[in-house]
C-alpha cells in the first residue's frame, strides 16, 4: 500500500496511489489515531466524512519518513498546526493631533506574531484577518473642532534592522466635525487575508522603509502609552495620520488566526 500525503493549510490530503483512492481531511474535525486489530497496527485518519488507514506492516511511507512513527508524529504536527488560534486585539489612543510633527504617521502594532505570551494566539507562522473594525472620534469637546485623518493597516514583510515594508490591507479617511464619529468596518470571514507576501499582492506598498525596521520600538495593543515593542515580518501593524491640528481618539478592532 503506497500513501501520498499533503498537508493543505486548512485540511490533510491523503492518497493511495495502489488503487488511486484520494481523501480530503478537514484538520477541524479530522482526528488521528492508531488502531490495532490482534497483532496487526494502523494509523487511522477521520474527519466524521471520510475515513483511511495505513497498515504499519504493509506501507510504503512518504518521501522523507524514516518511518511509521516519524509519520504518525508529523501527522500530529499538521493537525495541531492547522487548527487555527483565534482571538481579538484592539488599539486604543486618545489625543491632540496623535503625530505632534505634522504629517509624520503614528505607527503601532496591532499583533505582535512572534508574541504566544501576551496575545491570544498560539502559532506563529502567519496571521489571518477575518475582521477588521476601525473607528475614530473628534473629541475636542465642550470646544467645537475638526479632524482630518487616514487610517491605514497591514502586514510587515522583509523586516531587518536596515528597513521593513509595509504591506497595506485597508486604508480609511475620515473627515470628522465636533463630536462626530466615524467607523468602517472590513469583514473577510469567506476569504481571510493571508498576511503573507508571497500570497498577497497590493496596489499600495511601503517599500523599504527605515520606520520599520526591528530596532525601531512602537506602542502596541499592550501599551498605547508606552512604545517598546520591536517590528517584525509577518506582524499587523497600523499608521495613523493627521492633516491637520485635532483632537480625536481611535480605535482598532481586529479578529484573526494565527497557524
Amino acid at each position: 500500500m503506497a500513501i501520498e500525503l499533503r498537508d493543505f493549510g486548512g485540511a490533510i490530503y491523503a492518497k493511495d496511489t495502489t488503487n488511486g483512492n484520494d481523501y480530503t481531511f478537514s484538520k477541524k474535525t479530522a482526528e488521528i489515531d492508531v488502531v490495532t486489530s490482534g497483532s496487526n497496527a494502523a494509523i487511522a485518519i477521520s474527519d466524521g466524512r471520510n475515513a483511511i488507514s495505513f497498515p504499519f506492516s504493509d506501507v510504503t511511507l512518504p518521501t522523507g519518513f524514516a518511518d511509521i512513527d516519524a509519520l504518525y508524529t508529523e501527522l500530529q504536527t499538521w493537525l495541531r498546526r492547522a487548527v487555527p488560534s483565534f482571538g481579538y486585539a484592539k488599539y486604543w489612543r486618545s489625543g491632540t493631533n496623535l503625530n505632534p510633527a505634522g504629517m509624520t504617521p503614528e505607527r503601532f502594532i496591532i499583533v505582535d506574531l512572534s508574541d504566544t505570551t501576551n496575545y491570544p494566539h498560539e502559532y506563529t507562522n502567519r496571521i489571518e484577518i477575518q475582521h477588521i473594525k476601525i473607528v475614530a472620534r473628534e473629541t475636542a469637546l465642550p470646544a467645537p473642532g475638526t479632524v482630518i485623518l487616514s487610517f491605514k493597516t497591514g502586514f510587515l514583510s522583509d523586516v531587518d534592522r536596515t528597513d521593513g515594508t509595509l504591506e497595506t490591507i485597508t486604508k480609511s479617511n475620515f473627515t470628522l466635525g465636533n463630536a462626530e464619529m466615524g467607523e468602517q468596518d472590513y469583514y473577510f470571514n469567506e476569504n481571510p487575508i493571508v498576511c503573507d507576501s508571497s500570497r498577497y499582492v497590493t496596489f499600495d506598498e511601503d517599500e523599504n522603509e527605515a520606520a520599520w525596521a526591528d530596532t525601531q520600538t512602537y506602542r502596541s495593543t499592550l501599551d498605547s502609552t508606552s512604545a517598546d515593542t520591536n517590528p517584525g515580518s509577518g506582524d499587523l501593524v497600523g499608521q495613523v495620520t493627521f492633516w491637520d491640528a485635532g483632537t480625536a481618539e481611535i480605535e482598532i478592532l481586529v479578529g484573526y488566526n494565527t497557524y
